[in-house]
Parts: structure tokens; sequence; C-alpha cells
């Protein structure tokens, strides 16, 4: 089998943001129908449990959150954290913290230990997937 990347990196004016597009190929050997009947006998070894999510978006900028958040984090190492600062003025918040895990109860449990840390003024939204 062989695999074919190509990277392409465009500069669209002087002083812009960049693009990069990233192609990939694959070229299997034989027909189709033998590589699915191939995929099918080694299919299980692909599967993974499902991921969880939570979000919650805040009026309260980084700085302020910042030992909420490693107090989260230190408690609850299984889950991923992550935190996306807007600095846009017209946003309608400041801060998005994510929490996402292979375990429904410790997002769960990781979000509630961390939304309890926070004055309840500085919640604007929160989500789940």
């Amino acid at each position: 089998m062989e695999l074919s990347v190509r990277l392409e990196y465009r500069l669209k004016r002087p002083h812009s943001m960049s693009n990069a597009r990233l192609h990939c190929r694959r070229v299997g050997a034989g027909p189709p129908v033998l590589f699915k009947e191939g995929f099918g006998r080694i299919r299980e070894r692909f599967r993974s449990a499902p991921l969880f999510g939570r979000a919650v978006y805040l009026a309260l900028g980084e700085g302020e959150l910042a030992e909420h958040l490693d107090a989260t984090v230190a408690r609850f190492p299984q889950v991923s954290i992550g935190s996306y600062p807007r600095f846009d003025q017209r946003a309608d918040y400041r801060v998005k913290i994510t929490f996402d895990g292979r375990s429904e109860d410790e997002v769960r449990e990781a979000f509630a230990f961390f939304r309890k840390r926070l004055p309840e003024p500085a919640i604007l939204r929160e989500e789940s997937s």
C-alpha cells in the first residue's frame, strides 16, 4: 500500500493570515471489495469509547479563572479541559471552557466541581455534547 501526502502553503496577501491544506491519498492494492472484506475482520481494533463533552461560557477572563482551572485539572486528570478566550469586543462571552472525556460521569463531576468555584453571575450559558 502506498501513502501519498502533499502540503500546500499559501500566503494570501502580505501581512495576512496564511492557509495550509493537507492532501492525503491512499492507494491500496487490489479491488475495493477485498479491502472492505479485510477491514471487516479488523474493524473492532479501531473502535473506541464515545467522547463526552460539556462547555461553559463565562464573563470572566482567563486570569480570573486560572486558580479554578488548575484545581480542576489537578483533581480530574482524566478529563481534557480547554480554555478558549475571546478578544473580540463584540463577543457575548470572554472565555469558553470545555470538558471532554471518555467517562460521562467524570466529565460531569469535573464540570460541576469547576462550576461550583465560580460566582453565579460569571456563568453566561452551558452546553452538553
